[in-house]
């Protein structure tokens, strides 16, 4: 099974390894997700995307000699859009200035978000890990 991952472009990745790969890729996407909104919900939505990132690293297993699990580049994709699509449906429902946004990037709501997200990525991760 781990041979038909490794042909083509595709190859084999731990999540430290994944984490980096969704960084390079989670920009583009939430530039997408994001086309259309104002200065300031971008800004608000590329504050809640780099929060989750960052929550991803602080409370994860940083080894590099981890299992290579996840399929690379299909996994970073998907966990991009997933960081993408709720930063950008939470900064799409908000509206303000960019003091108001500053305000609303520390708040509650947005950790809630960022950590529901984060769910959300280890909810994937785990389907990606156990071959789903």
């Amino acid at each position: 099974m781990c041979g038909e991952y490794m042909s083509g472009p595709f190859y084999q990745v731990n999540e430290p390894e994944l984490r980096d790969h969704t960084r390079g890729v989670l920009g583009p996407t939430l530039d997408q997700y994001t086309l259309g909104m104002g200065p300031a919900q971008q800004y608000l939505a590329r504050r809640i995307a780099t929060g989750t990132m960052a929550d991803w690293t602080w409370k994860a297993d940083v080894s590099p000699n981890q299992e290579r699990r996840f399929t690379n580049p299909v996994t970073s994709n998907e966990v991009a859009e997933v960081i993408a699509e709720a930063a950008a449906g939470f900064a799409r429902t908000k509206q303000g200035a960019d003091s108001d946004m500053d305000q609303l990037c520390v708040g509650s709501e947005a950790r809630a978000i960022r950590e529901s997200t984060l769910n959300d990525v280890k909810n994937l991760l785990n389907r990606r890990a156990r071959g789903q």
